[in-house]
């Protein structure tokens, strides 16, 4: 299956899920990771189980907000428990899954709190005169490890990129081994992986390093063109969600202002939005061929 669907993929595995179990948010992340928790591991025979295992906990319920949001899955009380809810398809949701429609969803990545005091802006400015590391440590009559630390805070915070203070060929081979191990890994796996020279303090400045997110992408083949064309959707103001939710009842004969991009016939403004502007016979050509 090629990457151009992965993102459409998300939402179908778990709108899937949400119309075959019933679950809350939380558990149906659960489901969809794979846990081997107690109430949900007995699931584990179903369609679905493990079918985000490679996304954490926290992104794949932030699928499940989107999907919520833009009106695919609604909650609703169980009859057991009234203060507890679990989550359906709308009709929406039915439609999107039955015509296989594409669904723009985005990873929301929650910042950890890294604190960010005056001893690291001390450093910050040293740094901004063209002070080196050791230079640094020396002024400030501190460890090297120590303005590694207050380099790392500040890159974690946007103040400063690793490629600032990090050959670049390091930060590679970091990016390199972060792509090799493909699931969450302690800090300790990583460096064994890496030559010996490169240091724990370079690996978690480089790590830290949000900026370099297109590096890691091209490093990864395949995955630079993925979000070069847009298939997790930049982040929508309400506005244009709206505009969005606006054609998605639409008939595909309606405002029909728009080409297809593979055979240039006109197409709706439902199509436009939702079948990856395609017209009804090249979106089923590509959907059904990628996933027969």
């Amino acid at each position: 299956m090629k990457m151009t669907n992965q993102s459409d993929n998300i939402a179908w595995i778990i709108l899937s899920a949400v119309k075959d179990i019933k679950a809350g948010k939380h558990k149906l992340a659960e489901f969809l990771k794979g846990s081997k928790a107690k109430d949900v591991s007995h699931l584990s025979g179903r369609q679905g189980y493990g079918g985000l295992l490679w996304h954490d906990i926290e992104t794949i319920m932030g699928f499940v907000e989107q999907l919520e949001q833009m009106g695919f899955v609604k909650r609703i009380r169980t009859a057991i428990d009234e203060y507890y809810s679990v989550l359906e398809l709308t009709e929406a949701g039915e439609k999107a899954l039955e015509e296989k429609i594409k669904i723009e969803l985005q990873i929301i990545k929650k910042e950890k709190p890294i604190n960010v005091g005056e001893s690291e802006k001390t450093t910050l400015e040293l740094f901004k005169e063209g002070k080196t590391i050791e230079e640094i440590a020396k002024i400030r009559n501190l460890a090297i490890s120590t303005i590694y630390d207050h380099l790392y805070r500040l890159v974690a915070n946007g103040y400063l990129s690793s490629a600032e203070f990090i050959p670049k060929n390091i930060i590679k081979k970091v990016i390199e081994a972060k792509i090799e191990l493909k699931k969450d890994f302690k800090l300790k796996e990583i460096k064994e992986i890496l030559p010996q020279e490169i240091t724990y303090n370079e690996i978690k400045c480089v790590l830290a390093d949000n900026s370099l997110e297109k590096m890691e992408e091209t490093e990864n083949g395949e995955e630079d063109n993925f979000w070069e064309e847009g298939y997790f959707a930049e982040t929508m103001s309400s506005a244009e969600m709206n505009e969005k939710m606006r054609t998605f009842h639409m008939k595909h004969d309606e405002e029909m202002n728009y080409n297809c991009k593979k055979c240039n016939d006109k197409i709706s403004a439902h199509n436009k939005d939702w079948h990856a502007g395609l017209c009804d016979d090249c979106f089923n050509k590509e959907v059904y061929a990628e996933n027969g």
